[in-house]
């Protein structure tokens, strides 16, 4: 993957192409694993891939650009994140306008989902979409969001148990 950004970092915008095929599921959920809302999270993905064709170098010049790629997600859902909680303001239809592309995230479309969201913390519900869903390796998800992997481990079993728990209707 190394070598579509380099090629992308020296003018080649089918490189773009081919990195957005090969990355755009895991850097939306990284996304929105972090502001929990669909729109939201494509819009921040799109910002991040504006990022890559802004200041393609950075990338290609990183020791491991596709890691770079995800630092970036992350860092855009975590702005996004920090400034929506400064915002008070009303939503009133989630689910307006929605893109032709909403196939391509179908796992938002599972109760389950949608349960996990209300039921969990958000570490948790952020773990559980970037193993689970983005299939990240605990490893992955550790370096990700500043964890030890068996920290990753125990969040993601603990919150696998609370999902249970509640989907057996024992809470």
């Amino acid at each position: 993957m190394k070598k579509e950004f380099v090629q992308l970092s020296k003018g080649n915008k089918l490189a773009f192409d081919t990195i957005y095929k090969e990355t755009k599921k895991r850097v939306f959920y990284i996304v929105y694993s972090i502001v929990r809302n669909y729109e939201t999270a494509e819009e921040l993905m799109d910002d991040v891939y504006v990022k890559l064709l802004k200041n393609p170098e950075q990338f290609a010049n990183s020791m491991n650009p596709l890691g770079y790629l995800y630092v970036t997600a992350k860092n855009v859902g975590l702005n996004s994140h920090k400034k929506s909680n400064r915002i008070v303001f009303e939503n009133i239809d989630d689910h307006a306008n929605l893109h032709n592309h909403r196939d391509d995230f179908e796992a938002l479309h599972v109760p389950i989902f949608e349960l996990a969201k209300k039921v969990l913390e958000p570490d948790e519900f952020q773990i559980i979409t970037l193993c689970d869903v983005a299939d990240f390796k605990r490893r992955e998800v550790a370096k990700m969001l500043d964890l030890s992997t068996s920290g990753v481990t125990y969040k993601r079993e603990m919150a696998l148990k609370k999902l249970k728990k509640v989907l057996e209707g024992n809470q």
